[in-house]
């Protein structure tokens, strides 16, 4: 649900690094994700903005409210901030099914303010439920997320809150709350499971997480995964992985470095082939449930001192 519910809501995060690039450059010169403002003054992003989070080209009747540098006050009264944080701003969206977004940065690591929010969060409404841990192919800076979920016995029954945290070199940490409310609990997931929504395999229960080598700079590509079921019979599911990896390393230097961990991650090598411009191998996997997975690994050069590294698997079928 989590990472769907991303997908969704980039406009509006986007639509807030706007604000904030134009009201604050200082604070946008350090922030990590590369939002630049042209031309225009306050007036005309604010026109923007209010455009691109209009509801003109989109069906139903929500009502989106921004608030720069606050928030809701019936989202204050139950959502503590932490003793340095910086609110930069958040948006509701009030009509159909309720959404606040809440935008804030601390200099408290990531792991401090998910402890911070264990803590604080009304023990009445709100637990804590065990999130899937990283896996696939892994940046030096990956995202952290953690999730709530209403207990139902507060006010805040069937509603999910998701933090999404990132830390940057200068020490300071991005949070992004997303607070929705009237969903079925199912939506929670239940912690522990072996299983996503519809039944579908967790990619961390397939592919382990895999650090990059030392001394390389790796940047996000993509992930994803696809796949159904018919009834107790699971369908054919895969997941992949891509970053691109600036390193002086060989294509087979860098299938090594990863062979390791993919094996630590009970991974059994196949076959394996490399060139001076790409190194591929094929692996086989079986899960905790049984179902075999087939996995294909590539290291390839795509410019001097650059490469496209991708994990791809798919159960047998």
């Amino acid at each position: 649900m989590f990472y769907r519910m991303l997908k969704s809501i980039s406009v509006l995060a986007l639509t807030m690094l706007l604000i904030a690039c134009t009201l604050q450059p200082s604070w946008a010169q350090d922030q990590p994700f590369g939002a630049e403002v042209i031309g225009g003054d306050e007036a005309g992003v604010r026109e923007l903005l209010a455009r691109i989070l209009s509801p003109v080209f989109f069906a139903g009747d929500a009502r989106i409210r921004v608030f720069v540098g606050t928030m809701p006050d019936s989202f204050a009264v139950q959502f503590p901030l932490p003793a340095d944080a910086r609110l930069i701003g958040s948006t509701s969206s009030e009509g159909g099914q309720p959404l606040v977004q809440l935008y804030f940065d601390t200099a408290q690591a990531a792991d401090a303010v998910l402890d911070f929010y264990r803590a604080n969060l009304n023990p009445d409404s709100w637990r804590a439920v065990e999130v899937p841990e990283q896996s696939g192919l892994l940046t030096q800076n990956a995202p952290v997320f953690a999730k709530f979920c209403g207990s139902g016995r507060g006010n805040d029954a069937g509603s999910i809150l998701n933090l999404l945290m990132r830390t940057n070199a200068a020490g300071i940490t991005y949070v992004n709350a997303i607070y929705q409310v009237e969903l079925n609990d199912v939506e929670c997931g239940e912690a522990g499971s072996s299983t996503g929504s519809a039944g579908m395999p967790l990619v961390s229960n397939v592919i382990p997480a895999l650090s990059p080598p030392q001394g390389s700079i790796a940047r996000d590509r993509g992930t994803g995964g696809a796949g159904g079921s018919a009834g107790d019979v699971m369908l054919d599911y895969s997941f992949y992985s891509v970053i691109e990896l600036q390193t002086d390393l060989a294509p087979a230097q860098v299938a090594a470095h990863y062979n390791d961990q993919l094996q630590i991650g009970g991974w059994v090598l196949l076959n394996e082939s490399s060139t001076d411009l790409a190194s591929t191998s094929t692996w086989a996997y079986t899960d905790s449930d049984g179902n075999r997975w087939t996995g294909i690994f590539t290291a390839s050069v795509i410019a001097a001192g650059q490469q496209l590294v991708t994990i791809y698997a798919v159960t047998d079928g």
